[in-house]
C-alpha cells in the first residue's frame, strides 16, 4: 500500500512520533526485565532462604509494574493527542478538497456517502496512522529481543520459537484476501445505508403524502439484513483464524514447556529456567496475538485509507492557471464554440453566441440545456472545447475571488441552512455584514412583505432546509441572497416558479430598477416575465441557438413561436 499523505502525517508529527516509539520501547524493556528477577528468585533467593535479596526483588517487580503504570498513563495522553491533532488536520484537508472539486464529482456521490466518509473513514484512517506502524515496529523488536533471551537461555527452545513464524505468516495470507473482501462488501452496505437514510429524511414530505411508511420501513429491513449477514460472515472468518492460530501457539507452548520439564527431570535445566521461559513464551504468543490482530486491522483499514487516498486523488476539471483579479464592468457574454456534454452525451455542440443586453431571458424545451447553460457561465462547468468571455476576457483567467464577488445565482431549488432567515440571506455576502444592506436585498426580493408578519422578523430561525416556509417564500430569500452581494451578473434558473405572477412580475419590475449596472438572465417557463427582457435566447437544439427580441422572433420565427403557443396552452 503505498500513501503519500500517510508519510506527510508522519513527516509533520514526527517528533511526536518518536516519542511514542521511545515510551513504547521503554514499556518493552522493562516488561522483560520481570521474568529474568522471576528466574532468579527461584535460582538464588529461594534455595538460599535469602529472605532479604528475596524481598529486595520483590520490590523491584513491584517498582518497574509501577514506573510501567505511569509510562502508560502518559503514553495513552500523547497517543490521543495526537489523534486528535491529525484528525483535526485530516478532516479540514479533505473538507477543503472537497469543496475544491467541480460540480461533476458531487453528482456521482450521494451525501450518505460523504457522511460515511466523515463519520467513519476518518477516525479509521487517524487510528491506523498513529497505532499501527508505532507498535508494528515496537512488536517486531519486542519479539526480536525475548527471541534472543530465550536463545541465551536455551538455544534448542530458541530454534523451537522460529517455527512459529512462518505458521503464522502462512495463516495470514491465507485469510487476508477474504477479509479484504468482506470488508469492502461492509463499507458499501455502509454506504448505501447512509445514503438511503439521508434520502428518507430529506423527502419525508414525499414518504408521508404517499402513504410510503411501511414500505420504506422494509426497505430498511432489508438494507439491516444485509449488513448483518456481513457482520456475522465477517465475524466467522476472524473467529476461524483466532481459533487455528490460538491452538497451534497453544500445542507449541505446551510442547516447549514439556521439553523444559523433561530437561529438569534430568537436571540438566534449573526451575528458575524453565520459569523465565514460560513468562518470556506467554509474552511471545501475546505478541503473535497481536502481530494478528494488527495483521487484522492492517488488512481492514487498509480499505480505508485507500478509499481517503483515492478522494485526495481526484482533481478539479476547472482550469485555474493564470488567473488575475479582475472585476466585471460591462457584464458582457460571449460563448465562442462550445461544447459540452454528460457521459459522452452532448448538451451543446459548437454553440456560439454574445448577450450585450442587459437584460436577457432563456428560454428552451426541458432538456435543452437552460441549467447547464449558467453553470456554465458560473464556471461551475468546463466546456469540452471552446471557450466562454466576460468582457472580452476568458473567464478561467479571472480569479476565484474577483469572480464570486461579481456573479450570483438563485436556483429554482431554494437551499436553505438551518439558521435564522438573516443569516441565510448574509450567506451570499463576502464582506462585513450590514443591516441596511440586508433591507436592501430583502425589499428588492419582496422578503420584507412576510417578514414583518413574523414574530422574530429576520431572526427567525428556518429550521431543516426552511422547512417552515413555503417554496415561494424560499425562492424569495434565494433571490435575496444572491442580490445582496450586488453581483454585476445575476443567474435566475427558475428562481421565481413557485411564485404567483403579481409578485414575480414586482420582483422583475425592482431588479431592473435597483440593478441597472448588472447584466440579469433569467430562466423561466412563464413568457409573462420572459417578453418583458431586452434579449432573448432560444435554446432550439443543441447546436442551434437563436437570439432575438421576443416580438421579432414570435413574428419570424416559426419554432419559437410554436414553442411560446405550446407553453401558452399549458
Amino acid at each position: 500500500m503505498k500513501s503519500n499523505r500517510l508519510f506527510f502525517y508522519f513527516s509533520l508529527y514526527w517528533k511526536k512520533f518518536v516519542i511514542i516509539f521511545l515510551f513504547q520501547e521503554l514499556i518493552i524493556i522493562l516488561s522483560l526485565i520481570n521474568p529474568y528477577i522471576t528466574k532468579l528468585i527461584l535460582d538464588r533467593a529461594y534455595p538460599d532462604k535469602n529472605l532479604k535479596l528475596f524481598i529486595s526483588y520483590i520490590f523491584s517487580i513491584g517498582f518497574i509494574f509501577l514506573f510501567m503504570g505511569l509510562l502508560r498513563f502518559f503514553l495513552n495522553r500523547i497517543s490521543q493527542n495526537l489523534k486528535a491533532t491529525i484528525d483535526f488536520k485530516l478532516s479540514n484537508d479533505l473538507f477543503k478538497h472537497l469543496q475544491n472539486l467541480d460540480l461533476n464529482f458531487y453528482q456521482k456521490k450521494s451525501t450518505g456517502q460523504y457522511l460515511y466518509h466523515f463519520n467513519n473513514d476518518i477516525k479509521l484512517y487517524v487510528d491506523f496512522i498513529v497505532e499501527v506502524p508505532v507498535k508494528l515496529i515496537t512488536l517486531i523488536l519486542n519479539l526480536i529481543l525475548i527471541i534472543l533471551i530465550i536463545f541465551k537461555i536455551n538455544s534448542k527452545i530458541g530454534i523451537f520459537c522460529l517455527f512459529l513464524f512462518p505458521i503464522n505468516y502462512t495463516l495470514n495470507n491465507f485469510f487476508k484476501n477474504v477479509l479484504n473482501q468482506i470488508r469492502r462488501q461492509q463499507i458499501n452496505i455502509l454506504q448505501e445505508i447512509n445514503k438511503y437514510i439521508c434520502e428518507v429524511f430529506n423527502n419525508f414530505k414525499l414518504i408521508k403524502a404517499f402513504r410510503k411508511e411501511e414500505y420504506e420501513i422494509n426497505r430498511f429491513i432489508n438494507y439491516l439484513r444485509e449488513k448483518i449477514k456481513n457482520q456475522l460472515k465477517n465475524d466467522k472468518i476472524i473467529r476461524l483464524f483466532e481459533l487455528l492460530s490460538s491452538s497451534i501457539n497453544k500445542i507449541l507452548f505446551s510442547s516447549i514447556i514439556f521439553y523444559g520439564g523433561y530437561k529438569i527431570s534430568k537436571e540438566k535445566f534449573s526451575l528458575g529456567n524453565l520459569s523465565a521461559i514460560g513468562i518470556y513464551l506467554g509474552q511471545l504468543f501475546s505478541i503473535i496475538n497481536q502481530l494478528n490482530d494488527l495483521y487484522k486491522t492492517f488488512t481492514l483499514r487498509e480499505t480505508i485509507v485507500s478509499r481517503i487516498e483515492d478522494i485526495f486523488k481526484i482533481r478539479s476539471s476547472l482550469y485555474q492557471v493564470n488567473q488575475s483579479e479582475y472585476f466585471i464592468k460591462e457584464g458582457k457574454i460571449e460563448f465562442r464554440n462550445v461544447s459540452f456534454g454528460y457521459n459522452g452525451n452532448l448538451v451543446f455542440n459548437n454553440i456560439s453566441f454574445s448577450l450585450t443586453s442587459k437584460n436577457i431571458g432563456i428560454v428552451g424545451k426541458s432538456g435543452t440545456g437552460k441549467t447547464t447553460l449558467l453553470f456554465l457561465i458560473l464556471r461551475l462547468y468546463q466546456p469540452e472545447k471552446g471557450e466562454i468571455l466576460i468582457d472580452d476576457i476568458d473567464i478561467n483567467k479571472i480569479s476565484e475571488d474577483s469572480f464570486k464577488k461579481d456573479v450570483a445565482i438563485a436556483l429554482e431549488e431554494p437551499f436553505l441552512f438551518n439558521d435564522t432567515i438573516a443569516n441565510n440571506i448574509f450567506y451570499g455576502l463576502e464582506e462585513q455584514n450590514t443591516e441596511d444592506r440586508l433591507i436592501w436585498a430583502a425589499k428588492i426580493a419582496k422578503v420584507d412583505d412576510f417578514v414583518n408578519k413574523l414574530k422574530d422578523k429576520y431572526n427567525t430561525n428556518l429550521g431543516q432546509s426552511g422547512i417552515k416556509l413555503s417554496k415561494g417564500q424560499r425562492q424569495r430569500i434565494s433571490i435575496a441572497r444572491a442580490l445582496i452581494k450586488k453581483p454585476k451578473i445575476l443567474l435566475l434558473d427558475e428562481a421565481t416558479s413557485s411564485l404567483d405572477s403579481d409578485t414575480e412580475k414586482n420582483i422583475i419590475e425592482n431588479l431592473k430598477k435597483e440593478l441597472k449596472y448588472a447584466t440579469i438572465i433569467l430562466v423561466s417557463h412563464r413568457f409573462s416575465a420572459i417578453k418583458e427582457m431586452e434579449e432573448i435566447l432560444f435554446l432550439e437544439d443543441k447546436d442551434k441557438i437563436i437570439k432575438g427580441k421576443h416580438k421579432e422572433l414570435i413574428e419570424n420565427y416559426l419554432p419559437y413561436q410554436k414553442f411560446f403557443y405550446e407553453q401558452r396552452i399549458s
